[in-house]
């Protein structure tokens, strides 16, 4: 097995080019930190984003041949093997060859760790290709990814108002409560949680449910006491 710095100069020359996109709002799944989400080219929202990744990373992975696509938004505290079972959920008879893309990462030891734990994961692959790839850029302060289902293009730039701002705040809470819990432990290298799934409804209906998933979980996040303390610190800058 490579290190991971042989993996990061064979990723760098992969590379990924920066695209823009205008993305409508009604059609797109926001994904949160922590969260993966599925959805296809006949779903009432064909396309997946996230947004600020800077010690996380996120991953899309697309199958062409079905014209699915997962992202997830990995951080610190994700258990490998939820990351495994995206790679399952898209093959639709076992071997599909799928696409995928990263961006994202920092030079802190938590974020290197975590990388080197996914790109060992994405190794053990077969029939998978590493399309593109922007990782522990000093350059960007946070990464965004997206990618249509439609065509398979990503985005690795959009109109951030977009993106559900509800999702961006539980965000930033779920990001202070996970590095409570890794801080807690003597080694910093875990408890590792599985990725929360969503799979966008192909009808309105399994949309709206994962609406109110979204909802309970910005409220549960709001009535912790981390969540309590983040609208605290927010309401005092904002005056």
């Amino acid at each position: 097995m490579p290190s991971l710095q042989e993996l990061l100069n064979h990723l760098k020359n992969v590379g990924q080019q920066k695209n823009k996109g205008t993305l409508q709002a009604d059609e797109v799944i926001a994904v949160n930190q922590h969260d993966v989400a599925y959805t296809n080219s006949d779903s009432v929202r064909p396309i997946l984003a996230s947004s600020g990744a800077g010690p996380c990373v996120i991953m899309a992975v697309y199958n062409p041949k079905t014209k699915t696509a997962a992202l997830t938004h990995i951080d610190i505290g994700t258990k490998m093997s939820s990351v495994r079972e995206i790679f399952d959920e898209l093959r639709s008879d076992g071997n599909d060859p799928l696409e995928i893309h990263l961006g994202g990462g920092n030079r802190s030891k938590a974020s290197k760790r975590m990388l080197t734990r996914l790109i060992k994961e994405v190794d053990k692959q077969a029939n998978v290709e590493i399309k593109s790839a922007n990782l522990l850029d000093e350059n960007i302060e946070a990464n965004d990814l997206a990618i249509d289902t439609r065509t398979g293009e990503i985005f690795t730039n959009f109109d951030i108002l977009t993106l559900d701002e509800r999702l961006l705040n539980e965000s930033r809470m779920f990001e202070i409560i996970m590095m409570e819990k890794i801080n807690n432990t003597s080694s910093g290298r875990g408890p590792y949680f599985a990725l929360r799934k969503t799979i966008d409804g192909r009808d309105m209906q399994s949309q709206n449910e994962y609406e109110s998933q979204i909802t309970n979980i910005i409220e549960a996040a709001r009535n912790s006491w981390v969540g309590k303390l983040f609208n605290a610190v927010i309401g005092e800058r904002s005056r």
